[in-house]
Parts: C-alpha cells; structure tokens; sequence
C-alpha cells in the first residue's frame, strides 16, 4: 500500500510538474486570439500594471465578440508594446503632459500601437501622452500617493457608457507599507518571480485545449436586423437615465475633477458609448439610449470639460463604421474622431495653464 501511495505521489507530481513547465514554455501568442489576450495578467495584485511589463509583439487577432466562427474578421499586424510598468506605452514617461486613464477603448484593446487614442493625441498636438488604461481612478490616484508616476498636466479620463460610476473609487492614501509593495511591483525582478507564478495560474494552454474540444466561440449577440454586427450586451445594454442615476454619476465625476484640481491636474471627462447606443437601430432599440445625452448636459451646467461623444459619433456612423462588427471596441475611424475633438479640447486647455 505504502509504494502504491508514493507512486501515485511521483505520478501526480510528474503531471503537475508536465503541465506547469507547458504552461511556461508554450507562448501564449501560439494559443490566444488576440494580443490582448497574451499580454493582460491574470493576478492584479502582483504586478503594477494590467499587462506583463516589457513585451513587444505584432502579431494578428480576431475580435472579442465572435472569434472562431464565420463571422470572425482578423485584424493584420497589431503592435503591441508594454513598458516596464506594465502599460501599454513603449516606455514610461517621467513628466507626462496628459495621461490617459479609463477603460479598455482607451488602452486600444483592438488596434495597434501607433492608431490608439493616446499615440494620436500626442500626433496631433505634439505634447507627450501617457497611457495607463484600463485602469481605475483609486489605482491612478494610488501611483501618484507612491510616487510611481508623477502628476500630468491634464488626466484624459475616458470610460464606456456601462463602466460609467455609480460609486467614487477615490479612497484614502496609502500606507507606507502599500507604497513600498508597490514600487516593488514595479521591479524587474519582481515582475520576473510574479511571471513564474502568473503564466501557470492563468492556464491559458488548458483553457486553449478545453475550448478547441468543445469547439468555443466569441460570446457576443448578434444582431437581427444585420448578421455581421455583434453586440457585448445586446437589448441588455440600455440604462435607464433617470435623474436620480444622471446625478450620482455627476456627483462622482465631480468628485474626480475636484481631486484633480487639488492635485493642480486639469480634468477631462470623456464617455465612449457603448456599441449598443450607438448603433441602436441594429440591436434593435426604438429610440437611442439618452443617458450619455442627459449626462453630458449636466457635466456641461458643473463646468466639467467633457466631450460629447455621442454626438460625434452620431454625425459619422453613416459615413464610415466605427466600431468593429466582431468586436466590442471602437476601430480606428471611431479612434480618429475622438482624438481630433480630445486634441483640440486640451490644447485648449494647455494653452490655460
């Protein structure tokens, strides 16, 4: 009994041992459909930024909503640099003018390198931009508190109409202690050990096996009305823009704006609406969803600079696609928009200071 139990040790070790060294060795280019998915951690707390710091890739991808399935549309060439913090940068700006801080449109989940919001911003008004998307206003206000990164001029923050706050994410500064951890995070041979142990717990080589055999697909809603276009949410998607939900998102917003003015940071809002919103004919709504219409407003009375996008937007769909049929995120004809009306809004607000 006893050598039964230590060959059924040696046995289990053997295997565990097979498949972490897989885990480690088999590049996570070969098994994802997308950079994305290569490059974003899995366990947050171990390192300072949502993806692994010092990777460079171009490689192909195939959008979130419908990857393996005829509808699938594959992405050429998308550069993808991360810096030593874990950001989605070439490399870590001291001084910034602007940074960029928000969800995953912001980061460029779903176009290269040189086409995100933050590269086109800085093309257009020649100041040094900072991208540090996705990423949330507590953690922002957590690296400035440890003084990882330094206070920009302006701080471009950008979330899609979903991810908009119902409660403020400004928390109490950190202690010395959750300082130090994090400017060790920061270190490359800490972000070494963390990749030892991060590779393995995502077990994306498993999860890539498991999901060829049962055949897995993009989760996304396709459209009735047109097949191509598929959707995070769907019908789902819609906030009701009552006045009390418009107000405590203003309230919050507010907040955020406040923190940064003590801060001497000048503070942009910028709301990108969900694909549902935007092209609600197609999901199908009967009438536009109106609470980034009714938020806009109220930022707008608070004197908060702000862009309406949806607006914009609005104005051009007809003209070109701006999202990505396969895809949550905006493309580069949505980006292009954005960042010419972003551009003209903080050189204005650089020409102040």
């Amino acid at each position: 009994m006893k050598k039964f139990l230590t060959d059924i040790f040696y046995f289990t070790s053997f295997v565990v041992l097979l498949i972490l060294c897989i885990e480690i060795i088999v590049p996570e280019n070969a098994i994802t459909y997308s950079p994305l998915e290569a490059n974003k951690v899995k366990s947050k707390d171990l390192f300072v930024g949502p993806f692994y710091p010092n990777n460079k890739m171009i490689r192909d991808g195939y959008g979130d909503l419908a990857h393996h399935t005829e509808h699938a549309i594959l992405k050429k060439d998308i550069a993808w640099d991360t810096d030593k913090l874990g950001f989605r940068n070439k490399n870590v700006i001291e001084f910034p003018d602007v940074i960029f801080l928000g969800t995953s449109n912001i980061a460029g989940y779903s176009t290269s390198q040189e086409q995100d919001i933050s590269n086109q911003v800085a093309n257009r008004t020649g100041l040094s931009t900072y991208n540090i998307a996705p990423y949330t206003f507590d953690k922002f206000t957590q690296l400035l508190d440890a003084k990882i990164i330094n206070p920009p001029k302006i701080l471009v923050y950008g979330l899609i109409e979903r991810g908009l706050p119902f409660l403020p994410e400004i928390k109490q500064p950190n202690s010395n202690v959750k300082n130090t951890f994090l400017k060790l995070k920061s270190t490359t041979i800490f972000n070494g050990l963390a990749r030892l142990i991060d590779i393995p717990a995502k077990r994306s080589f498993q999860r890539f096996i498991i999901a060829r055999i049962n055949n897995a697909t993009g989760n996304g809603v396709q459209s009735a009305i047109n097949e191509k276009m598929f959707f995070f949410q769907g019908k789902y998607s819609k906030i009701e823009a009552t006045p009390e939900v418009v107000k405590r998102t203003a309230d919050i917003i507010s907040l955020y704006r406040d923190y940064c003015k003590e801060k001497g940071i000048e503070f942009v809002f910028f709301p990108v609406p969900n694909k549902e919103t935007l092209y609600h004919e197609l999901v199908p709504f009967e009438e536009q969803p109106d609470y980034l219409k009714k938020l806009y407003a109220e930022l707008k009375k608070r004197g908060i600079p702000t862009i309406n996008t949806l607006a914009l937007f609005n104005q051009e769909k007809h003209k070109e696609l701006l999202y990505h049929f396969d895809d949550t995120h905006w493309n580069v004809n949505g980006v292009n928009i954005a960042a010419k009306n972003i551009a003209t809004l903080i050189t204005q607000l650089n020409t102040k200071q």
